[in-house]
């Protein structure tokens, strides 16, 4: 069973952020229930690759590595190759739109 917060020691850290973020962070507060659920849970997904299992987690790991990119780097790759494969797919339903 996981830990709650309350089972986990803790230490205290203050962060600020650019105003830019403060819509999203107050948002996501709404959803998360605090700012510091936001903040633990942007700490834990970069942390564990998004609560990946330690197998696919090394895997991707090493594939990072072996292009050479951050993690965040190699997350950006891996987004930016689906968006690509997205308008591929676009553009085979609709031929017509790559004559544009």
């Amino acid at each position: 069973m996981a830990k709650t917060p309350s089972q986990i020691e803790m230490f205290a850290l203050t962060v600020r952020l650019p105003v830019r973020d403060q819509g999203w962070v107050t948002q996501q507060s709404k959803v998360d229930g605090t700012t510091n659920n936001v903040i633990r849970q942007l700490v834990e997904d970069a942390r564990t690759f998004y609560g990946l299992p330690d197998n696919i987690r090394e895997k991707l790991d090493a594939d990072a590595a072996k292009l050479r990119k951050t993690r965040r780097e190699y997350v950006i790759h891996l987004l930016s190759l689906r968006y690509e494969h997205m308008l591929k797919e676009e553009l085979q339903k609709s031929p017509s739109k790559a004559k544009r």
